[in-house]
């Protein structure tokens, strides 16, 4: 099995060049061996985009308890609830308020989460 850095950095690769598929498999295999937060919130990720929202909600879940205080993992919740729809839009708007209290920086997740807003 390769060290996590480097099952991060192909995962977000994958990611990048829009492989979401790649990249999900990636994730869930590093989750297998590295039960760690920045696995499961790659495989959340990447299922999000598949719009598989049931298995992206668990991956995040996953993510958010082995690290709680990761304001990327809480913008990532927000948007998964913004893509569900409005029926969960509360609980985005809690997410949204943690994200930000953490100190939520990462421009392209902020854009997005703009734009799923609007």
């Amino acid at each position: 099995m390769p060290e996590l850095r480097t099952l991060v950095r192909l995962g977000a690769l994958c990611l990048q060049l829009s492989r979401t598929d790649a990249a999900k498999d990636v994730f869930l295999q590093g989750a297998s061996a590295w039960q760690c937060c920045s696995m499961w919130l790659g495989a959340g990720i990447a299922l999000l985009r598949l719009e598989r929202f049931g298995d992206s909600e668990a991956a995040l879940q996953e993510a958010n308890v082995r690290n709680n205080e990761n304001p990327v993992v809480w913008g990532y919740i927000c948007l998964l609830c913004l893509a569900v729809g409005e029926a969960r839009l509360e609980q985005a708007n809690k997410a949204q308020a943690v994200a930000s209290r953490l100190g939520l920086k990462d421009p392209t997740l902020l854009r997005e989460l703009a734009n799923a807003y609007t």
